[in-house]
C-alpha cells in the first residue's frame, strides 16, 4: 500500500497484483497509471492532512510520487500484463498447487506438482472425454466427434474418490457408496450411463486418488474413511453386462459382494499405482511410522499381505512411478535426479538406472541439465487393456514426448523421440494418460490470445494421439468453471 513518510510524501507500492510473477514482462514506464491515482486525490481526506502535517493543504496531488520504474504493474481492472498473458498470480485461489514464491512467471509453473485434477474416459480413438471436479461438481466433457452432451454431476459432500479406467468412471458422489459409469454402445449408440451404484455402506476417504483397479485381480479398491482400511468391488471387462442381467454371471464376476478380506494400507498416495508379477506396488510416503516406503502387495481371496517392501530415504519428491512388466520391476524416480532406483519383484537390491536418449540433440540438452524435472507416465490399466505393463513415456521439457525402454542388462532406460508436441502442451500442468491419448490441462482457451489486450477467461484439455505425428484435439472448458476443486 502506499505510505506517508514525515515530510508527507508517499512511498511503497500498491496493492501487488502480480508482482511476483509479472514484473519481468514490463518494460520502464511509471509504477502505476496516473489515472488510478485520481480516486485518492479526490477523496484524501483533508482532516488527516491536517492531523500529520499540520496544514490544511487539501487534496494532494499523489501522482507527483509516481515515480518510473524498469517493472510495473498490470492493470487492475483488467488484470493483464503487458503482453497479454493472463495474470497468472491471480490464478491462485483457482489453481490450488501454483506457489508464487516457488516458481518462475510461465505455462509450466500453474499447478505445477497438481494432480488428480484430470481423468481420460477414453473407449476408442473416436469416443473419448476427461473429468475435472470443478465448482464442488465433476464435470465430464467429451469430444465433438462422440455426438455426447457434456454430463454434470453434483456431490453430496466436498471432495470425492474418484478415478477413471479406461471406458469406466468411477465416484463416490454419495460418500457411502460408489457410482460406477461406463462409456458403451447401447444398441450402436454411444451412450455414457451409470451402470451401477455400490449397496455396501463403505464410508470412502473424500479424495480422488483412493481407488485403484487391479489388472489381474478384476477388481477396484476403495479406501474408507480411516484412511488405513480398504475394501473391494468387482469390475471387469464384462461389468457392463453383468449390470443389466447380474443373474446370468458367476459370483466372480459381480459387483458385489466382494469379498476381499482384511486390507490394510496407510500412507499418502501422491503417485498412482503400478503392478508387477500379479503384485501391486505402491510408493507410500508419511506412513504411521512417519516414513516413506515402495511396497509389493499380493492377494489372493482373504489374504493380502506385503511381499517386499523397501524404505526410501531420498530427500526429494518422488515424481514418477512406473512398472516394466513380469519379472523386470518397476523404477521410482526422484525431482532434480539424472538417475531412478528399479525394484524387482523378487525382492532383490534396487538397481540404479541411468538415462541413454538415442537422439544426439535431445541427448545434448539432457547432458546441459544439472537438475531436471525428469517426469515418467505410464497409463492406468483398464478392464479393456489389462495390461500391467502398458508403454510408459517420459519428458523432462514442457512439450518433447518420449518413448522408454527397459535395458536391464545395461542399467539403463533408453528414450526414443516421439514428438515435439503442439506449443500449447505445457506437460507439468494436469496431466493424464490413457492408452489412446494423453491429455494436459493448460489455463488458456483452445484458441490462444494473440494481442496485448486479450485476457485469458478459461482453460482447455489438449488431446494427443499417442504414437501418432502431433496429432491435437482441444476441448475447451465451459465458461462457467472458475474454480478448480
Amino acid at each position: 500500500m502506499l505510505k506517508r513518510n514525515v515530510a508527507g510524501q508517499f512511498s511503497g507500492t500498491q496493492i501487488e497484483y502480480c508482482v511476483p510473477v509479472c514484473k519481468s514482462l514490463y518494460t520502464t514506464g511509471k509504477e502505476f497509471k496516473d489515472s488510478w491515482l485520481t480516486a485518492f486525490n479526490g477523496n484524501y481526506p483533508v482532516w488527516y492532512d491536517e492531523m500529520v502535517n499540520e496544514t490544511k493543504s487539501g487534496d494532494i496531488d499523489l501522482t507527483q510520487y509516481n515515480p518510473t520504474v524498469s517493472n510495473y504493474y498490470i492493470d487492475p481492472s483488467t488484470r493483464v500484463c503487458f503482453t497479454g498473458k493472463y495474470c497468472y498470480d491471480c490464478l491462485l485461489p483457482k489453481f490450488p498447487g501454483y506457489e508464487v514464491s516457488t516458481h518462475p512467471d510461465t505455462d509450466t509453473a500453474i499447478m505445477k506438482h497438481s494432480r488428480g485434477k484430470l481423468r481420460i474416459i477414453e473407449k476408442t480413438a473416436t469416443q473419448y472425454g476427461f473429468s475435472i471436479v470443478t465448482n464442488q461438481k465433476t464435470e465430464i466433457q467429451f469430444n465433438s466427434a462422440s455426438g455426447l452432451s457434456d454430463v454434470s454431476i453434483s456431490h453430496v459432500a466436498q471432495g470425492a474418490s474418484r478415478q477413471s479406467f479406461g471406458n469406466f468412471y468411477i465416484q463416490n458422489t454419495d460418500i457411502a457408496k460408489h457410482d460406477i459409469y461406463a462409456l458403451h454402445d447401447v444398441g450402436g449408440t454411444l451412450t455414457f450411463e451409470k451402470i451401477y451404484t455400490t449397496t455396501d455402506s463403505i464410508k470412502a476417504h473424500l479424495g480422488y486418488d483412493r481407488s485403484i483397479w487391479w489388472p489381474t485381480k478384476d477388481f477396484f479398491m476403495v479406501r474408507q474413511y480411516d484412511k488405513i482400511t480398504w475394501d473391494g468391488y468387482g469390475l471387469n471387462s464384462l461389468s457392463v453386462e453383468v449390470s443389466k442381467t447380474p443373474a446370468s454371471y458367476t459370483p466372480v464376476q459381480q459387483f458385489e459382494p466382494f469379498s476381499t478380506g482384511p486390507i490394510s494400507i496407510d500412507g499418502t498416495l501422491n503417485l498412482d499405482a503400478v503392478f508387477v508379477n500379479d503384485m501391486l506396488t505402491l510408493y507410500r510416503e508419511n506412513t504411521k511410522d512417519g516414513n516413506n516406503y515402495l511396497t509389493m502387495y499380493s492377494w489372493t481371496p482373504g489374504h493380502f499381505r506385503v511381499e517386499h517392501e523397501a524404505q526410501i530415504t531420498n530427500a526429494n519428491t518422488a515424481t514418477s512411478l512406473v512398472s516394466f512388466g513380469t519379472d523386470k520391476g518397476v523404477l521410482i524416480w526422484h525431482k532434480t535426479e539424472k538417475t531412478g532406483k528399479l525394484y524387482k519383484p523378487d525382492g532383490s537390491a534396487a538397481v540404479t538406472i541411468t538415462v541413454e536418449i538415442t537422439d544426439s540433440t535431445k541427448s545434448t540438452s539432457w547432458s546441459g541439465m544439472a537438475s531436471p524435472d525428469f517426469r515418467l507416465i505410464q497409463a492406468r490399466p483398464s478392464p479393456a487393456t489389462p495390461d500391467q505393463a502398458p508403454q510408459v513415456y517420459a519428458f523432462f521439457t514442457d512439450n518433447d514426448l518420449f518413448t522408454v525402454t527397459l535395458n536391464l542388462a545395461s542399467s539403463k532406460i533408453v528414450l526414443n523421440p516421439v514428438v515435439t508436441l503442439d506449443s500449447r502442451f505445457k506437460l507439468y500442468q494436469p496431466l493424464d494418460i490413457g492408452h489412446i491419448y494423453l491429455a494436459n490441462m493448460v489455463v488458456h482457451p483452445c484458441t490462444v490470445p494473440t494481442t496485448d489486450t486479450d485476457i485469458y477467461t478459461s482453460a482447455s484439455v489438449l488431446f494427443y494421439t499417442l504414437g501418432s505425428a502431433s496429432t491435437v484435439e482441444c476441448i475447451a472448458l465451459t465458461s462457467a468453471e472458475t474454480t478448480f476443486n
